[in-house]
C-alpha cells in the first residue's frame, strides 16, 4: 500500500513493505515473531518559500509482527533509536506508524522553531539545511535472540554523522535484554578484562596503559558498552565514534567469543 501526501511545506511518502527486514532476504521468524517494514520519506521547507533550506527524514522501520508484537514495537520507539527521543516523555502506546508520524511532527516542528532566527540572519547560510535518515535491519541472534540494528545518518550542511545502535529481543517475551540480563552480578571486573585484551589484539598493544597512550579510553576506565549485539560466535559491544577513542578512529567493535564469556553469563531459555 502507498500512501502520499503533499501540502505547500511538507512532502511526505509512506510506504508499507510487506518483506521481512534481513538484508540477505531470508525469513527472520523466531517464537511466533515476524518483522515488516515501515519506509516514511518526508522534506520539510524551513520557510514556505520552496528555496528556502529543508530538513528531511528518511524512515526505514523494521516492526514486530505476530507475538509479543505491541510489546516489541512500544519498546523500540521508546529505546533511543529515534532521536531525539521524544516519545520516551510520553507512557502513551502508539503503533509503529502512529509513533514514527508523532517523531517526525515533533521534529519539524523543533528543526522551524530553532532555525528561523538562523536563516532571517543569514539566508546564506547552509547549517539549516538538515537530514536525519535512519533504516533498521533485524537478524537471527543466539538462543532465541533477535538482533536489531538501527543505523543512524545525522547531516548538517556539510557535517555529517553517523552511528548505529543495537537492541536484542528476547523473542519468547518481547523483552529487550540489557547487560544485567545476560551477565551475572560482579561480572564487570572479568568484562573489563576481556574487552581490554580483545582491544589490545585489534590495536597491538601490550596493555590498558599504552591503550591510553594510543587514544583509547583516554578519559576512564574500559567499560562494556550497552550499545552490544547477542550474535551466533559472541558478544559484540559497539563504541560509536568518538566514544571511547579519536574520532577519526571510527567506529569501534570489540568481539568477544562466548568461549571466554560463558563462565559470567546468565541462561536466558
Amino acid at each position: 500500500m502507498k500512501k502520499t501526501i503533499i501540502s505547500v511545506f511538507i512532502i511526505t511518502i509512506t510506504l508499507f513493505s510487506m518483506t521481512n527486514c534481513k538484508s540477505d532476504g531470508s525469513d527472520i521468524a523466531i517464537e511466533g515473531v515476524g518483522f515488516d517494514s515501515l519506509v516514511i520519506d518526508t522534506v520539510a521547507h524551513l520557510t514556505d518559500d520552496p528555496s528556502s533550506p529543508s530538513c528531511r527524514i528518511s524512515l526505514h522501520l523494521c516492526y514486530a509482527v505476530g507475538n509479543n508484537a505491541e510489546k516489541i514495537n512500544d519498546s523500540l520507539m521508546r529505546c533511543g533509536i529515534l532521536s531525539p527521543d521524544y516519545l520516551s516523555l510520553s507512557g502513551m502506546k502508539l503503533s509503529t506508524k502512529q509513533a514514527a508520524d508523532s517523531f517526525i511532527n515533533r521534529y519539524i516542528e523543533d528543526y522551524r522553531s530553532f532555525y528561523a532566527a538562523i536563516y532571517r540572519d543569514d539566508k546564506t547560510t547552509e547549517q539549516a539545511d538538515l537530514a536525519y535518515i535512519l533504516h533498521t535491519r533485524v537478524e537471527m541472534g543466539r538462543n532465541g535472540i533477535i538482533c536489531y540494528y538501527a543505523d543512524i545518518d545525522n547531516k548538517m550542511g556539510s557535517a555529517e554523522t553517523r552511528y548505529t545502535i543495537a537492541k536484542n529481543i528476547l523473542a519468547s517475551t518481547g523483552h529487550i535484554m540489557t547487560l544485567q540480563d545476560v551477565f551475572v552480578p560482579g561480572a564487570e571486573r572479568k568484562l573489563k578484562e576481556l574487552i581490554a585484551e580483545e582491544l589490545c589484539d585489534m590495536t597491538g598493544s601490550y596493555d590498558e596503559d599504552e591503550l591510553e597512550a594510543k587514544g583509547y579510553f583516554a578519559n576512564g576506565s574500559v567499560y562494556a558498552s550497552h550499545n552490544f549485539v547477542i550474535n551466533d560466535d559472541g558478544i559484540e559491544f559497539i563504541y560509536i565514534k568518538g566514544e571511547i577513542a579519536d574520532r577519526d578512529k571510527g567506529e569501534i567493535v570489540v568481539r568477544i567469543g562466548y568461549s571466554d564469556l560463558k563462565k559470567i553469563m546468565k541462561k536466558w531459555n
